[in-house]
């Protein structure tokens, strides 16, 4: 159960929708029992949680918001009610941790709280998601994880970037932040993978999310999911094999993770008919020896793979021609067409 002292009953309106709520302050021996849900971020650094324990401290930090999955409540009179179904933090999580810490510390918080009843996941999600865009404080890292909750083609991706059949299983980072194991983003994960489908359909947006609800399912409809996994996998496997990406020790450093050089290389391998064998991605064995050797570490290779704007286009141009270098005939034979039905979305900066 948790407690709730100076509470009133309220009723709000949320997406025109009409809510019974409770409005009031956390009791702080109930802090430990508010549950932190699947689809929320992770606990800030201890720093940024101490300046969240100072400003409960010393004065007043805005309510946090929960859900209770169910209805069951009893009122106490003067303003206290006790809650007796499971209550998730919908928004709060970092102050919430921090009321806990400064109890822990001697010093009760005044947390105040608006507590949704009869909510569920579905709902708490789209509310979480509804409070935070267009903050900086949440990741669309963490949006397209959640997404795999109600949309099949990120829930197929999601859960393959965690699969042990995936070259890179747990390594890409679908949190507020990277961790010390991870490779790449969540977002740029599914700008590559998308990139690298897109004579297949819509995979040219610059928008993470959309491609997550629009771009990727239309692919899927088209080649199965098993083809395009295996896709993905081919892909990150080459780039292992030929430049070893799995044993950096510093990823900022590594060419062959910069978002740039993997869009540039899915984007030629997708633009060329000689690595794909219906809607397989097949690396001919020449041509994959000859990608082997091409100058990763140059300093202008370097430049172009951490730089902006139109260095995808050169890096491109420069990978085409080393694998044509040396041939007289047997070049790589561009696509004559553009897969239709592209999506439209706004450059999305990665986090």
């Amino acid at each position: 159960m948790i407690k709730v002292i100076n509470g009133a009953l309220d009723i709000v309106t949320i997406d025109g929708e009409e809510r019974l709520a409770i409005r009031g302050v956390i009791d702080p021996l109930s802090l430990a029992s508010i549950i932190t849900p699947g689809y929320q971020r992770e606990v800030l650094t201890d720093g940024k949680i101490d300046v969240l324990k100072k400003a409960l401290a010393t004065s007043r930090v805005p309510d946090i918001d929960l859900g209770m999955r169910g209805a069951n409540m009893q009122e106490e009179g003067s303003g206290q009610f006790l809650l007796m179904d499971q209550i998730f933090v919908i928004d709060g999580l970092q102050r919430r941790t921090a009321a806990q810490r400064l109890l822990q510390e001697g010093t009760p918080p005044h947390l105040g709280a608006l507590i949704h009843l009869d909510t569920n996941e579905d709902w708490e999600r789209r509310r979480f998601e509804a409070l935070n865009s267009g903050q900086t404080n949440v990741s669309t890292n963490v949006i397209l994880r959640n997404l795999a909750q109600d949309n099949v083609g990120a829930d197929l991706v999601y859960k393959f970037s965690n699969s042990k059949r995936f070259i890179l299983a747990n390594r890409i980072s679908w949190k507020q932040s990277m961790g010390r194991g991870d490779l790449l983003t969540g977002i740029m994960f599914y700008k590559v993978i998308a990139r690298l489908h897109s004579h297949l359909g819509p995979g040219r947006s610059t928008d993470a999310k959309a491609l997550a609800q629009s771009g990727i399912p239309k692919i899927l409809s088209r080649i199965g999911g098993r083809a395009f996994i295996d896709n993905v996998n081919t892909f990150f496997t080459f780039l292992n094999d030929s430049y070893g990406i799995l044993d950096v020790s510093y990823r900022q450093h590594a060419v062959a993770l910069k978002g740039n050089f993997m869009m540039a290389l899915a984007g030629i391998f997708s633009d060329y008919e000689e690595f794909w064998v219906g809607n397989r991605l097949t690396i001919p064995a020449d041509l994959k020896r000859k990608l082997g050797t091409f100058a990763i570490t140059d300093p202008y290779v370097k430049e172009l793979a951490s730089s902006g704007g139109r260095t995808t286009v050169m890096l491109e141009n420069l990978l085409i021609t080393h694998i044509n270098s040396g041939k007289r005939t047997r070049h790589l034979k561009r696509r004559d067409y553009i897969a239709p039905e592209e999506i439209d979305g706004s450059s999305e900066q990665e986090d």
